[in-house]
């Protein structure tokens, strides 16, 4: 466990503490409002973040409540998040330390009071504290519909009296994929591995409700929100206020984005692919280089397919380009004895890359820019294979 994690635990365990030895009853004063946080460069804070204030100045309370809290160094933690099965938690503590650590780390922090009746408030509070306690503040994760803003969102509209009227129709119509392009885009390198994993789910529509799992987008719907009972309705939050406005970052390359990198290297293999067309000559090596990086690929894509417990895994129709009998045949194909049994390989690889770059668009999932380069890389490369053995055949 890291020292951010055991000083939010400890914090979030006197929160229990102090609710078990007697029930806090807010004053009249106390206010609750959502935090919205804004994007971070780590991959798990690309999308920002959501949490819950609860301040009482006459108690002497100004805390937070944060869905949002993991560890790096529990067991095996890359393998449990890559199979969906990371485990999130609530922990309590104090808003400064909160603020200074989005200030350090120069992510912008917004507010919104909650229009909260009393009663309301400390209704809200004491689930708070009880969601908090060691038995109930660990949730299993699920980025699309159980995050650190679903469960903010959640929360509220289950601790008021009446019910909340979000807006239904959606102002952006953007798939998920599309709504979190949005956000790693600037990341083009993590955009292109979290494009090859996600599967076809994730081109799917989101819809204004399921936008929240942002929360960027849950603040645009708390401000627009009402709270409704019976024939009375009154807002759900005030107006939005900015407690940390970050400044702007750096432009980044555009010579270091993928598509630059994997354009230049299409281009370097067509070039060569010419010469050696020209020369009536391959390079076996280098074929078994790309079939293998691509089979490689294929692989772990597949197991994202069978293993993982993420819901936009599957289908995945990556699995169409990247075919993981690619790595089965670069490892065959270099031993001299099975080259020539294996050549019907090139012909194979050839036809179903091509069919795959012409009917890509009926494939209901959208796929990187890269992914094309990368088909044609291969397409060029088994397409000389196939000339090439047609004009040296006897």
């Amino acid at each position: 466990m890291n020292l951010k994690l055991r000083i939010l635990s400890f914090l979030s365990a006197f929160l229990f503490i102090t609710n078990t030895f007697g029930a806090i009853n807010l004053t009249p004063n106390a206010k609750i409002s959502l935090l919205t946080c804004g994007p971070g460069s780590q991959i798990h804070a690309f999308y920002g973040h959501s949490a819950l204030r609860i301040k009482d100045p006459a108690l002497g309370i100004d805390h937070v409540f944060n869905y949002g809290i993991f560890s790096f160094d529990s067991n095996n933690f890359i393998y449990k998040f890559s199979k969906g099965e990371t485990d999130y938690m609530l922990a309590g503590y104090s808003f400064k330390r909160f603020l200074a650590g989005y200030e350090v780390d120069n992510r912008s922090v917004f507010e919104q009071d909650l229009n909260l009746t009393m009663h309301e408030r400390q209704q809200l509070f004491n689930a708070l504290q009880e969601n908090a306690k060691p038995e109930n503040r660990v949730y299993r994760y699920n980025f699309f519909f159980d995050n650190c803003a679903t469960r903010v969102r959640d929360i509220v509209k289950n601790n008021v009296d009446g019910t909340i009227a979000f807006r239904t129709e959606s102002k952006h119509n953007k798939t998920f994929r599309q709504l979190i392009d949005d956000y790693q885009g600037k990341f083009a390198w993590v955009d292109l591995g979290i494009d090859l994993v996600v599967g076809a789910p994730a081109d799917t529509i989101a819809g204004a409700y399921a936008e929240m799992f942002l929360p960027d987008y849950m603040l645009e719907q708390f401000s627009e929100a009402s709270i409704i009972k019976g024939n009375n309705s009154r807002k759900l939050a005030s107006d939005t206020k900015t407690l940390f406005l970050a400044s702007p970052e750096k432009e980044r390359s555009w010579l270091l984005h993928p598509v630059t990198i994997f354009g230049v290297i299409l281009l370097i293999i067509l070039a060569l692919s010419l010469k050696q067309l020209k020369a009536k000559s391959t390079s076996p090596r280098l074929d078994n280089i790309i079939y293998g990086i691509t089979g490689f690929i294929g692989i772990i894509v597949f197991w994202f397919i069978l293993y993982s417990e993420h819901p936009a895994m599957r289908p995945n129709w990556n699995i169409l380009w990247a075919l993981p009998t690619n790595f089965i045949f670069a490892i065959l194909n270099s031993f001299k004895g099975l080259k020539a049994k294996l050549k019907w390989y090139h012909k194979f690889s050839a036809i179903w890359l091509a069919l795959f770059l012409l009917f890509s668009f009926i494939i209901p999932q959208s796929f990187n820019p890269v992914i094309y380069i990368i088909a044609m890389i291969v397409l060029i490369r088994s397409l000389l294979n196939v000339i090439q053995l047609k004009q040296l055949r006897p």
